[in-house]
């Protein structure tokens, strides 16, 4: 922020913005935490196949790749709500401090 367009961020403002960056923690932790499973899962199921010789097995690893690709697509849609949020807190935006993102 500038200098001279700079306000003074009052005692609930800053405590909003600490649930609000804990919240964008959280949500990059959970994503992170999702992507390890999905490559776990997903190596699993590809070294099952490699192993039986079973090439039925490999259209099913897609199933658990495409519901992560949907988690990946949530989560960082929601972590982008929750950073607009913070800015629009941090700007001190009069009707911010009312809601989530959503």
């Amino acid at each position: 922020m500038k200098a001279s367009s700079a306000r003074e961020l009052d005692t609930v403002a800053i405590k909003h913005l600490d649930y609000l960056q804990a919240v964008i923690n959280r949500l990059s932790h959970e994503l992170f935490t999702y992507k390890g499973w999905a490559v776990t899962l997903i190596t699993l199921l590809f070294a099952v196949a490699a192993a039986s010789g079973k090439g039925q097995i490999v259209p099913i690893a897609m199933v658990p790749a495409l519901i992560f690709w949907g988690l990946d697509a949530y989560y960082l849609r929601q972590q982008r709500l929750y950073r607009a949020l913070y800015d629009a807190v941090r700007d001190g935006s009069a009707d911010a401090l009312e809601g989530g993102p959503l």
